[in-house]
């Protein structure tokens, strides 16, 4: 009954107590936020008709209940992970403190500027502890893949030295990260709401849209061009890199859609471009048709737009949950 001021005259006059035992089904275009608000760390989709049941009398309260995820986003070391699968499990009644699993991925590139898809894997974890493990395909040190995500943190050239150029990538990293946090106040994020107007407007059941392109410009107005790997890329590349876009969408109760889009400043060779030179797309289209047995997700990932590109990389993968 919070929120509610003045209560209403029927709940003055309440004696006594009542139990309570319901059963909360999930269906379409259901969302955790954490921490509430328009830019949180973490987006968890949950999957339809996953469901949970709850009891309470005037002393004890249980809930219990698997909850399976479908996609989502983490905000980590400045770049967003996408969730690929995971569960949301309630397995103490007696707490509300559910054990969190999941795996996410994300595609960098590493200082040769060849592609590395990085995973990040939580086990067991909760809202309030979370420890993330982190993978890579190809297969590289923990020490490697720290450094690929450092590089949108701190510059490269900054690990033995200080210089106005990490400062400012500093300032503006830490800056985000507190807004999110809730312990610095700052405007609604302008994306958030596009990404909100442009998910009614088309009919999808999820889209985010992220940039960095405000901390971009910052750090490159304040750094030399000289202070960071990132300054050799032409402007177009320096202030789109990071950029990412998904979109989802259930073609039914058991085959869901998937589209991302990501722009990263790269100089391989074999990248493809649309933008600038330097300025390299990737693009991935997946199908889930999720059954009782098991999850099935088809998928592409083109290097260029043609039929060679999407049938060459196309594959599938079969994933199966267990709850121990």
């Amino acid at each position: 009954m919070s929120g509610m001021n003045p209560y209403p005259a029927w709940y003055d006059n309440l004696t006594g107590g009542a139990d309570v035992d319901m059963t909360v089904n999930f269906l379409r275009n259901n969302r955790i936020l954490y921490p509430a608000g328009d830019d949180p760390i973490f987006t968890i989709t949950l999957a339809e008709n996953s469901h949970v049941s709850a009891y309470m009398d005037s002393s004890t309260m249980s809930i219990n209940g698997d909850i399976n995820i479908r996609g989502g986003e983490i905000f980590y070391f400045q770049k967003y992970f996408y969730i690929t699968s995971g569960s949301i499990v309630f397995d103490d009644p007696n707490t509300f403190n559910p054990k969190i699993s999941l795996r996410a991925t994300l595609r960098d590139y590493d200082s040769s500027s060849e592609r590395v898809e990085i995973y990040l894997v939580m086990k067991d974890n909760t809202f309030n502890n979370i420890s993330p493990t982190l993978e890579s395909s190809p297969a590289k040190e923990l020490s490697e893949i720290m450094e690929i995500l450092g590089q949108s943190i701190l510059p490269q050239s900054a690990y033995g030295s200080v210089s106005v150029g990490s400062v400012a990538s500093i300032v503006t990293e830490g800056f985000d990260i507190l807004s999110r946090l809730g312990i610095v106040t700052t405007a609604s994020n302008p994306l958030s709401s596009l990404s909100a107007s442009l998910k009614n407007l088309f009919g999808v059941d999820s889209f985010s849209l992220h940039s960095n392109i405000i901390n971009n410009i910052l750090s490159d107005t304040i750094s030399s061009v000289s202070s960071s790997n990132i300054g050799t890329f032409s402007p177009m590349a320096r202030f789109l890199n990071g950029t990412t876009l998904n979109v989802g969408k259930y073609l039914s109760q058991n085959l869901y859609l998937q589209f991302m889009v990501h722009l990263e400043a790269s100089n391989a060779k074999n990248n493809y471009t649309i933008i600038s030179d330097d300025l390299a797309l990737d693009t991935e289209l997946s199908l889930e048709w999720a059954n009782d047995a098991f999850n099935v997700t088809f998928f592409t990932r083109p290097s260029y737009f043609s039929l060679y590109s999407i049938v060459d990389t196309f594959g599938f993968s079969i994933s199966k949950t267990f709850n121990l």
